[in-house]
């Protein structure tokens, strides 16, 4: 699927414009809209600015033409000025080929509404007409809180003509070449289909679904307003991580540090000392909940942000999600709580996620299926390496500690020192010895406060996840690190170093962390 995508990249550009097109927080763009990014983000707003939004060929043009006329009473002698200059395309520079052009090859000659999009949009005079085809998530943060109360029109078409209108465009404009994309596309769309059905269990028909730039259930959508408005306290502490970069280790780590290494009460479950807020709407054993039956579940899983909500403080708070789609009070910063990020060397958290699937995920295919997923950002929780972006590109505007699973694997004690310091306690060293032991690989396997053992025997017997599944393996497995070593041959750890490599080429101080 890999080398047939690139091929069909290739073939539909022409070879003018070598443009690289990435998945920018649920937005396909090309690269350069990243250079852009936080400007459209921190986008100075007028209460008296009127905005026209629309996904492409949906009737802008027509739309902003309106809008300003109406707005300047049909004054026809003015209209005669450009209407780029009278309703600027906010984003252009980061988005168009033209921008592309004037950002990777030459600016000579390109006027500053081609060149410094925001900026020339941000020096109109007011009132301004402003137009986007960003979607909602991406507005500029005054805009899309409602910290600014401005007019939004909206312009929506028939998908079927937008479509026929868009490639119109973009052939016109000689952005693509006269070949037959569409059975390359057919043909990698049923094979993805084929993949998927089957790697899961015949008793999780799941349909997964990209939310705003994440791969997951559709019953996410169900939890996704409980998420963004849930309700922070100063005191909140979050875990966030991708998934099998350490999280339930860091949990227990963040747990005992502030709670002054108290044996007795860590014996109560992880999941009621740290709740995972958004369970419900991206598990399996959620789907279930939602889809089937709720009987002899419990509030965690049923009702997993509602149950995080009505933890006593202080709460420990552990999520999956991207840095996007944390809830809006936490990601904003208008609540100054201590974030614990935790990041892993991409092919050890592969491994331990196929695992993982195979003990709780009701996954029936093979590791080299489980890779193809991984790496064509189809797992739960993909794409990988826009989550651990997401959180180091924000890690010095708001109170983010940035571990690594390989430094907590080299030297424990010195981690929890620093997670220690960080949430402002102090421990003895005989209270970190302690705390040492009480992480240590062979304490949590056997802690049944933390392994999930008894939930795969529950699977297994209710058969909750079909007759063609069976859970095998532990949820604390080996812990290692380099496993990926022994268990990927060359070829494939050569494809790894690629994707990795490309991935980062734009963030040399990851660089130095993954490659």
């Amino acid at each position: 699927m890999e080398a047939e995508l690139a091929q069909l990249q290739s073939k539909c550009l022409a070879d003018g414009i070598p443009i690289k097109f990435v998945n920018y927080k649920g937005l396909w763009v090309p690269d350069t809209y990243a250079e852009i990014a936080d400007a459209i983000e921190n986008f100075e707003i007028r209460d008296d600015d009127v905005w026209i939004c629309t996904f492409p060929k949906s009737g802008t043009t027509w739309t902003q033409e309106m809008v300003w006329s109406i707005s300047n009473d049909v004054n026809s002698e003015a209209a005669k000025v450009p209407l780029h200059a009278r309703s600027p395309y906010i984003e252009f520079t980061g988005t168009t080929v033209t921008g592309w052009i004037s950002l990777r090859k030459s600016k000579d000659g390109l006027p500053d509404h081609i060149t410094k999009s925001v900026e020339f949009a941000s020096n109109q005079p007011s009132p301004r007409f402003l137009k986007t085809h960003l979607p909602f998530h991406l507005l500029p943060r005054q805009l899309r809180t409602g910290e600014k109360k401005n007019k939004i029109i909206y312009v929506s078409r028939n998908p079927k003509d937008a479509c026929i209108s868009y490639y119109h465009f973009h052939n016109s404009h000689k952005i693509i070449n006269e070949v037959n994309c569409n059975s390359i596309l057919k043909k990698m769309e049923a094979e993805l289909a084929q993949l998927q059905s089957k790697c899961l269990a015949d008793g999780i028909p799941i349909k997964f679904v990209n939310y705003k730039g994440l791969w997951v259930p559709d019953t996410y959508a169900e939890i996704a307003d409980a998420i963004e408005n849930f309700e922070i306290r100063d005191d909140d502490v979050w875990i966030c991580t991708f998934p099998k970069s350490g999280t339930t280790w860091t949990q227990e780590m963040v747990w005992s540090i502030s709670n002054d290494v108290n044996s007795e009460a860590a014996k109560v479950p992880l999941h009621a000392r740290s709740p995972y807020i958004e369970f419900t709407g991206t598990t399996v054993t959620g789907w279930i909940s939602l889809r089937k039956s709720k009987d002899g579940l419990p509030d965690h899983i049923t009702k997993s942000v509602e149950f995080a909500s009505n933890q006593p403080s202080p709460r420990f708070l552990k999520t999956h999600l991207p840095f996007h789609l944390l809830p809006r009070q936490l990601r904003t910063g208008e609540k100054k709580n201590k974030i614990i990020y935790v990041s892993r060397n991409p092919k050890d958290a592969c491994i331990s996620y196929y695992h993982f699937h195979k003990y709780l995920l009701g996954y029936i295919s093979t590791f080299d299926n489980f890779i193809k997923l991984f790496l064509g950002d189809k797992v739960l929780y993909a794409p990988f390496w826009q989550h651990i972006i997401g959180f180091w590109e924000n890690r010095n505007k708001l109170d983010i500690l940035f571990l690594k699973y390989e430094e907590m694997k080299a030297d424990l004690p010195s981690v929890i020192r620093k997670t220690a310091n960080f949430l402002g306690k102090s421990l003895t060293d005989q209270k970190v010895r302690e705390l040492e032991d009480h992480l240590s690989f062979a304490s949590m396997k056997k802690n049944p406060a933390l392994n999930l053992n008894h939930v795969a025997g529950i699977i297994n017997k209710k058969k909750m996840l079909g007759t063609n599944f069976k859970a095998e393996g532990d949820f604390i497995r080996k812990g290692l690190v380099g496993q990926w070593k022994t268990e990927m041959s060359e070829e494939l750890i050569k494809k790894f170093d690629d994707w990795i490599a490309e991935n980062l080429k734009d963030h040399p101080d990851l660089q130095k962390i993954f490659i």
